[in-house]
């Protein structure tokens, strides 16, 4: 029996400049039960202790290639930190303690990534040395930006010539909170000195917050002058939980108060395998292998609104000036459909949508 009081899985990069970063964190540990099962189901099975019993974790993962700061560590980032632009630096040297940002010009497409959880209690049980049972719940929240292209970069677009087109390839965006409550069962199988390990945790999602942004196919983008663009077939779709964002005033932010409630519901699976090759000199294994699908499927979001460029207009000229003076997203919204429809309303679809949740292969 194996009882973990508190485990921070700090698997953490607040800005990345380099490599690519991983999000393992300590759960590839021999020891960490249930958390094993959110890195790779098929671990569980392998668990070598009867009884694991987890109260409470966290981590925090934050990975981009839009923007940095230089010398920079987690433990950096705190109340009496310094920041300050390269741009303002002019060439000088920054003062001790000061971070320095920047942003890249480089011609890639930018994403960027950011998870954070909070684990609640779990419990992890293998019978017969074969199966494993097990729940637990996680709160958890979640975002990524995927592909976006070169000519937004910041340094890209600020090259660009005002009456010159250019495009705009698709590129989407997405972001949750939510609380996960889950089933686990794994099952392993020896041969000789190897042994085959499944794994499937099935989860129910109650979301909280939720956003979606997506560009579906190319467009010509146009820099008119400072203050205006021109935008050819946009077929754009975006959506969003409102509750709180319906409260929200940015001529009175002291006023804002969000509440904390569930605005939507879904199911996902991991699924997971693990061929574990154990030594025939010593206690434990030579080496694993395994391969695994991570919080694959949907919820729907029924406190929200979906909006919609489609039927495409053929042209939008959209005027920056026009949007002054907005003090609520509501207002911003009606805004953006009077400038493309010529109606304020003929953008939002839906007052629903469904999200899929942060699928992926590990």
């Amino acid at each position: 029996m194996l009882l973990k009081l508190v485990t921070f899985g700090f698997f953490l990069m607040l800005f990345q400049h380099g490599n690519a970063q991983n999000q393992l964190g300590v759960r590839s540990d021999n020891y960490m039960g249930m958390e094993q099962s959110w890195l790779n189901p098929g671990l569980a099975p392998l668990q070598s202790t009867t009884l694991d019993i987890h109260l409470i974790g966290a981590g925090l993962f934050f990975s981009n290639n839009y923007g940095f700061v230089e010398n920079a560590s987690v433990f950096s980032f705190g109340k009496n930190s310094t920041f300050i632009t390269n741009k303002k630096l002019d060439g000088k040297k920054p003062s001790p303690g000061t971070l320095v940002s920047d942003l890249y010009d480089k011609g890639t497409i930018t994403y960027a990534k950011f998870n954070a959880h909070l684990s609640g209690s779990s419990i992890l049980v293998k019978i017969n040395k074969r199966h494993s049972l097990g729940l637990f719940s996680n709160f958890r929240s979640a975002f990524s930006l995927t592909n976006m292209p070169v000519n937004l970069g910041y340094y890209a677009y600020d090259r660009k010539p005002y009456n010159q087109a250019f495009d705009i390839t698709p590129f989407e965006g997405a972001g949750a909170v939510w609380l996960e409550s889950g089933l686990h069962y794994g099952y392993s199988i020896s041969r000789s000195n190897k042994q085959i390990s499944l794994g499937v945790n099935l989860k129910y999602n109650r979301i909280s917050e939720s956003g979606f942004f997506s560009l579906n196919q190319s467009l010509q983008y146009t820099k008119l002058n400072p203050d205006s663009v021109f935008i050819e077939h946009p077929e754009v779709h975006f959506g969003f939980t409102t509750p709180n964002i319906d409260k929200l005033n940015w001529s009175n932010l002291n006023a804002f108060k969000p509440k904390f409630n569930f605005y939507g519901q879904g199911i996902s699976t991991d699924v997971g395998i693990v061929m574990q090759v154990n030594s025939h000199y010593r206690s434990g294994y030579q080496y694993r292998i395994g391969f695994s699908l991570l919080d694959f499927g949907l919820s729907k979001i029924k406190k929200a609104r979906y909006h919609s460029s489609m039927p495409i207009p053929r042209e939008i000229t959209l005027e920056f000036m026009q949007l002054k003076n907005t003090n609520t997203i509501s207002e911003l919204e009606s805004k953006l459909s009077l400038l493309a429809f010529n109606d304020s309303t003929s953008s939002l679809k839906n007052t629903s949508f469904v999200l899929g949740m942060p699928a992926a292969l590990s």
